[in-house]
């Protein structure tokens, strides 16, 4: 019986099309440590741009971080993108993460959007794209791209954010950004390890 729900573990987990099909990219300066300075714009930090200089946005220092330092973005400035090298192929998956905090002054409402482009010819298309309400208290958030939504081949993929607020003065903290592998894939590893182990840990008292 042991051995029938290991096997029917395993079968699970490598029918599921998420083990082999989501990827994990590396983002240049997630956690926007670098240069290891405050900046206003985008300039000087590594692996993050702008269409257009930013006024007020850039790389602050936030004792609440895990870090030193956060992106900040101020609405009303442009969005801010950072472009991987990983070119995608057919059937892959993607599922980005973020920490964000709203670090409004006054507690103003802050919108931020999230959203995951493909690099077509210097040109971002966007392939997902959401948009969250951040609170007073770092949160964690997700963003998911799935091949069977929106095939698309070929071409690198990035990571775009904007405080989106339409009205006053708002301020969004974001550190941490990464691509995750499918929260359900791990949970399945983690059942199936705990019957080995539980099954291994059964052999050895008889």
């Amino acid at each position: 019986m042991k051995r029938e729900v290991i096997i029917a573990v395993l079968v699970l987990v490598f029918s599921n099309p998420a083990w082999s099909t989501i990827v994990t990219p590396t983002i240049d300066n997630p956690d926007f440590e670098y240069p290891g300075t405050e900046t206003i714009s985008w300039q000087d930090a590594p692996g993050w741009s702008s269409d257009i200089e930013a006024l007020k946005s850039g790389i602050k220092s936030d004792p609440t971080s895990p870090g030193n330092y956060v992106g900040s973005l101020y609405n009303g400035d442009p969005s801010v993108y950072n472009l991987s090298e990983n070119i995608i192929q057919l059937e892959d998956d993607y599922i980005l993460e973020l920490d964000a905090i709203n670090s409004s002054p006054d507690n103003t409402p802050a919108l931020l959007e999230i959203s995951l482009f493909l690099d077509v010819y210097g040109d971002r298309v966007t392939i997902a794209s959401t948009i969250v309400k951040t609170t007073e208290s770092w949160m964690t958030f997700s963003l998911g791209y799935y091949a069977n939504s929106f095939p698309a081949v070929y071409n690198k993929i990035g990571v775009e954010l904007a405080n989106v607020t339409e009205n006053g003065n708002s301020w969004i903290s974001v550190d941490n950004v990464r691509f995750v592998p499918e929260p359900a894939t791990m949970a399945l590893l983690g059942f199936g390890s705990l019957v080995l182990l539980r099954n291994r840990k059964n052999n050895g008292q008889k």
